[in-house]
């Protein structure tokens, strides 16, 4: 009879302490006092899963998010652009198509070998009229996605002095072409406003 009473007692106990762990527990117990060895059968830890799977998902946008961050550093930028090496002997044609003053009327065409000298952007023609010594001198530049000569200079033809400006477009390594604007001055008058289209094929 006391023996009984002690597994009872021992029962209620174990009852109460595994009280969270629901019918698995109660039905361990039962099978406890039968055999005369009341213990508490602790339910299997579901929580312990958890953790490993939080971590895991944690690590997965780690990745994700260090990959995101890899791709936005390694995506290329744009760099500033190399302009085409002109330097070289190239024929110039140049044909007037507008003269004012004392040079109203006058026209033709000319050609003439002449020489570009690059250094980066910079960039001297000379060898207008024939003469070396005659030379403008400027840069190339990108406008819009296309190589543009900027020159101007003055230099002494028939007496007076000739002040020259030319913008030529870069069509490829071996032709430019553009417009000239010139203007002449000397003892005789003056000739303002002129215009001439300019082309150029590399030798």
């Amino acid at each position: 009879m006391l023996k009984l009473i002690t597994i009872l007692v021992t029962s209620v106990f174990l009852l109460n302490s595994c009280g969270s762990s629901g019918g698995a527990a109660a039905d361990s117990v039962a099978q406890q006092i039968t055999n005369d060895t009341p213990t508490c059968k602790a339910p299997a830890d579901t929580t312990a899963s958890a953790p490993a799977a939080a971590a895991t998902t944690q690590q997965d946008a780690a990745t994700t998010t260090t990959t995101s961050t890899a791709a936005a550093t390694t995506t290329p930028t744009s760099s500033a652009s190399t302009p085409p090496d002109l330097n070289g002997s190239w024929n110039f044609t140049i044909t007037v198509t507008q003269a004012n003053g004392v040079c109203a009327g006058e026209g033709g065409t000319s050609t003439k070998t002449m020489t570009i000298t690059q250094k980066g952007q910079n960039i001297t023609i000379a060898g207008f009229l024939g003469n070396p010594a005659n030379q403008l001198t400027g840069t190339i530049d990108l406008e819009s996605g296309i190589w543009v000569i900027n020159v101007s200079g003055s230099y002494s033809e028939d007496g007076g002095t000739t002040t020259s400006s030319h913008r030529l477009e870069v069509k490829n390594t071996s032709e430019i072409s553009g417009t000239e604007d010139w203007s002449w001055s000397g003892g005789g008058g003056t000739c303002p406003g002129g215009k001439a289209s300019v082309t150029a094929t590399r030798i």
